[in-house]
């Protein structure tokens, strides 16, 4: 089946998967095209997007030109981490109060909310990722390592890394506001005297601070 309108026919799993990997953005416009950037919102949502945080449905949604938080883009990995099962963010475990524990603050439950069987697949095409990102100390620090990550060819005003292992995800954003409101600005300069520019500061800021604070931990998959 065509995609697109163009008649050419969808990659397969294997070929999708390198295209994750070299950032082919043609490939992943055209699955979109296939499936529809409403189902492809609806799994967003699912894994624990905000729907206000997401982009207009057209032609390049499904190529990431929403604005989540950082926070948000940590718990919709720690889903796929969870293999499927998502559990609200939190930020307070427990509140003290004149020696005694007071209620109400208990771990969010973790619901599937996505195929088991499709977020390992998924899981296995994003350690690719990592393999291709991440320097290969942090890897052996840390374990298996799925990650998504934007592409330095990205025409969009902000650049992000997410990591995630069976028990941890953790999203860096970098981006530019106009003072006063007005949306983004473009990171042209920012981070000029980084290798790879302002592109690179999400992946150097977070191998930096998972070298710093390696995960561990059980229960449900923690955001950061």
């Amino acid at each position: 089946m065509g995609a697109g309108g163009r008649g050419a026919a969808l990659p397969g799993t294997l070929a999708l998967r390198r295209a994750l990997v070299r950032g082919d953005q043609d490939a992943f416009r055209r699955l979109g095209a296939e499936v529809g950037p409403d189902r492809v919102r609806d799994v967003a949502v699912a894994a624990g997007l905000l729907p206000r945080s997401l982009g207009t449905l057209d032609a390049s949604f499904a190529l990431g030109t929403s604005t989540p938080s950082a926070i948000r883009m940590a718990g919709a990995y720690a889903t796929f981490a969870g293999e499927g099962r998502r559990a609200a963010p939190y930020s307070v475990v427990s509140v003290t109060y004149r020696g005694r524990v007071l209620e109400g603050l208990e771990r969010p439950p973790a619901r599937r909310v996505l195929d088991r069987a499709a977020v390992r697949e998924l899981t296995r095409a994003l350690r690719d990722v990592a393999v291709d990102s991440v320097d290969a100390g942090t890897l052996r620090t840390l374990g298996p390592v799925a990650a998504g990550r934007t592409d330095d060819r990205d025409r969009i005003p902000a650049a992000w890394f997410v990591g995630y292992g069976d028990e941890w995800s953790t999203a860096v954003t970098v981006f530019r506001t106009a003072p006063g409101g007005g949306g983004l600005l473009p990171l042209d300069g920012a981070g000029a005297d980084a290798p790879g520019g302002a592109g690179s500061l999400p992946l150097r800021v977070w191998s930096a601070y998972m070298e710093g604070a390696p995960p561990g931990g059980g229960g449900a998959p923690a955001a950061s």
